[in-house]
């Protein structure tokens, strides 16, 4: 005779939530027929609730460690396991994966001239404007300060430049922040996995190299890594 051990939950008749470890089995008469079921049931609510608070906390502290606070996006930690990710894919797919490193252009002065709560709420809104501008499977993260990077699948560099342009369309919409309103306006560096780098540190360090030529231009703009060494 074997013992089934299968906790599940209860409602009581007074509408108390219970959880118990039945512990079961079927007995069987001369024919071979199951007569009838006999156990033990326990109330395991306490270990039950525990547990579901321990998976609970577990869950916090794994989204704090690959999420930041501000705004809620990804970090640097989940965007660089999501380019490992990518790396092993790449040479099984046809697509290509580029990044986006996105700094707002004179986000200082708001900080300098409106305060820190201000420049938060500008950062939000950001955020928000950038997980609008791509698909729900592309990748966005906020690195720090006012510097973001979106990881995309792409098909071609055509496709890199319409999300480029959108990017910054979508950014010069103005910000109504504590009765101000706000433009903003951003610069944009893009390197490719594979063509750049097949290391997500390289691809990172290339994007952000790209950005800050598109700084040099006058911002408002986007620019992709080039090797000058080439």
């Amino acid at each position: 005779m074997q013992f089934l051990h299968k906790p599940y939950r209860l409602i009581t008749k007074s509408g108390m939530v219970k959880w118990v470890d039945d512990s079961s089995t079927c007995v069987f008469n001369e024919h071979g027929n199951i007569a009838y079921y006999q156990g033990v049931l326990v109330d395991v609510t306490q270990r039950e609730l525990s547990r579901q608070k321990m998976l609970k906390n577990q869950r916090s502290l794994q989204r704090l460690a690959h999420h930041e606070p501000l705004t809620g996006l990804p970090n640097r930690i989940l965007l660089l396991d999501r380019l490992k990710q990518s790396i092993k894919k790449i040479k099984q797919i046809k697509k290509c994966t580029a990044l986006l490193y996105i700094d707002l252009d004179k986000f200082k002065e708001i900080n300098d001239s409106l305060g820190h709560n201000a420049g938060d709420k500008v950062l939000k809104s950001v955020a928000k404007r950038l997980l609008d501008s791509v698909w729900a499977m592309d990748t966005v993260v906020r690195i720090g300060g006012d510097e973001f990077i979106i990881m995309e699948s792409v098909s071609s560099i055509e496709d890199v430049k319409k999300v480029a342009e959108k990017l910054n369309h979508s950014l010069q919409q103005s910000v109504n922040i504590n009765t101000h309103e706000l433009f903003i306006t951003s610069s944009i560096g893009i390197s490719l996995l594979p063509d750049d780098s097949e290391d997500p540190e390289e691809l990172i360090k290339k994007s952000d190299a790209a950005m800050y030529r598109s700084k040099q231009q006058g911002r408002n703009t986007y620019h992709f890594y080039q090797n000058t060494e080439q």
